[in-house]
């Protein structure tokens, strides 16, 4: 994992929900990144009132007629991804939930 991390800033949030969405992305982003490629972790200031945390993986990517859907509970079903590890399907729409609590 590649961080570009520059910033030394604290953020108002829920510490247990942004944990929750950075392991579970984070998580993701493992699961579909071939062994020789690398994740890259970053942040940077969005404006004046916000960060913006990025995390970009060299996996296969989603399907464009897939996007739509990506974070609707009765599309994401449980997969059996690269290393053989199985999802529950939750991950996504829970992420984007506690995004939109905070």
């Amino acid at each position: 994992i590649i961080k570009e991390v520059e910033l030394d800033e604290c953020i108002l949030c829920d510490i247990d929900m942004t944990k929750t969405v950075l392991r579970n992305l984070i998580s993701n982003a493992i699961k579909f990144t071939p062994p020789e490629k690398y994740i890259k972790l970053s942040v940077h200031k969005f404006n004046d009132s916000y960060l913006e945390i990025s995390i970009q993986d060299q996996g296969p990517g989603i399907p464009v007629h897939m996007l739509a859907d990506l974070f609707k509970y009765s599309f994401n079903k449980p997969k059996i991804m690269n290393h053989k590890e199985a999802g529950t399907g939750l991950g996504l729409p829970i992420c984007k939930e506690f995004i939109e609590l905070q």
